[in-house]
């Protein structure tokens, strides 16, 4: 029984040593150098919807219909427009030019 528990404490060590570098090798790799989720979406071109404010609007973005506001300034039905950032589930967007 001694003699198994030895050589159970041995291989443990020894596997320690010999995996441990193996494992934090593959373990280390880079994220990826893309953006995604929200982060995609910034910089992205948008149709507006509806007239968009500094406080309310909609527009066409990837697809779907998101809430937008302008920084400033009005932006009218139908015009193509930029994502600057996305604040929750907000677009803040600005004229493509």
């Amino acid at each position: 029984m001694a003699v198994q528990g030895f050589t159970f404490g041995i291989a443990a060590i020894l596997s320690l040593f010999i995996l441990r570098p193996i494992a934090l090798k593959h373990l280390k790799k880079t994220a990826p150098n893309f953006a995604t989720n929200v982060d995609a979406l910034v910089g992205a071109d948008a149709l507006a919807l509806t007239e968009v404010n500094d406080l309310s609007g909609q527009v066409k973005l990837n697809g779907e219909t998101w809430s937008a506001r302008t920084q400033s300034g009005v932006i009218t039905s139908g015009s193509r427009v930029e994502v600057l950032s996305i604040e929750g589930a907000t677009a803040v967007i600005k004229l493509r030019g």
